[in-house]
This record gives structure tokens, sequence and C-alpha cells, in this order.
């Protein structure tokens, strides 16, 4: 249940960064955690998002978009974590 909560609350952080409405991950945690009460133990969603690993994350939408459906986009990869996903499977 927390990855089906959490991980889409990753993308919507990314598709902020796409938009150019946040400049920097941390400025979005930092709205998450002094904000909105996300736990500040947990470094927040981008911080949580570097910990877990974008390629996971990716996988794991896709498996959600594929299991439930995604008719409203809930499932879809930011721009950003495609690209970073890309970048970090050509790295290794």
């Amino acid at each position: 249940m927390t990855e089906r909560l959490l991980y889409p609350l990753i993308n919507e952080g990314l598709k902020t960064l796409d938009e150019g409405i946040a400049y920097r991950p941390g400025d979005i945690d930092l709205v998450w955690t002094a904000g909105y009460g996300f736990p500040d133990h947990r470094g927040g969603p981008m911080w949580m998002a570097d910990t877990i690993g974008l390629p996971v994350i990716a996988q794991r939408l896709a498996h959600h978009a594929a299991v439930r459906g995604d008719a409203f986009g809930y499932w879809t990869a930011a721009r950003r974590l495609k690209e970073l996903e890309a970048k970090a499977k050509g790295a290794s």
C-alpha cells in the first residue's frame, strides 16, 4: 500500500521539476517535510526516490498501470523519470 501512495507522489514531484515549478528536488522535500508533515526523518519524497532507486520506481509504476489500468494517468511515468531510468540503465 505504501508503494501505491509513495510512488505516484514521487512521480508528481518529478513532473513538478519537469514543468519548472520547483528548481531542485530538495525544494520539494522541504515543502513536504516542513509544510505537509511528511516525516522529516525519511528525508522527503525526492530523497526517498534516490534511496529506492528510480529504475525500481519506474518499473513499479508500469506494473501498477498494467494491473490496474491507467485511464487517468496516475501511473504514467514523468518524462524526467523515463530519462533518468534510461540513463541509469545505460550506466550499468
